[in-house]
């Protein structure tokens, strides 16, 4: 079944990826590292003669461009989630600069000292 594979096979899935899923670039240059990986081990233990995702380019990786808001934009928002459940959590973002997985990943401990 892995000898079937082609290096066709790998540029369609991530053309496929990128046009019909619209994953951007950057997850799709994860989806070949893992392919690789993968098919790395399968050579090694000789299920396959070579790891053919190394011979197909994977996309170029996207810069990614940092957006801000402004002191008005922000004003705006902590009038909007004042009094709700997340209006800590945005706070904490908005001032401490902290990506919201950082936020979720605080505990109470951390904060009251």
């Amino acid at each position: 079944m892995l000898d079937d594979l082609t290096t066709e096979d790998f540029q369609t899935l991530y053309t496929h990826e990128m046009n019909v899923q619209g994953v951007s670039a950057n997850t799709v240059i994860h989806y070949h590292a893992n392919i690789c990986r993968a098919l790395k081990y399968a050579v090694k233990i000789k299920q396959i003669v070579a790891n053919l995702p190394d011979l197909v380019e994977s996309p170029k990786k996207n810069n990614y461009v940092v957006s801000f808001y402004n002191a008005e934009e922000l004003d705006q928002l902590l009038a909007v989630i004042r009094g709700e459940r997340i209006e800590l959590s945005v706070i904490l973002a908005a001032f401490y600069g902290l990506r919201r997985s950082e936020v979720v990943g605080l505990k109470w401990s951390a904060l009251i000292y």
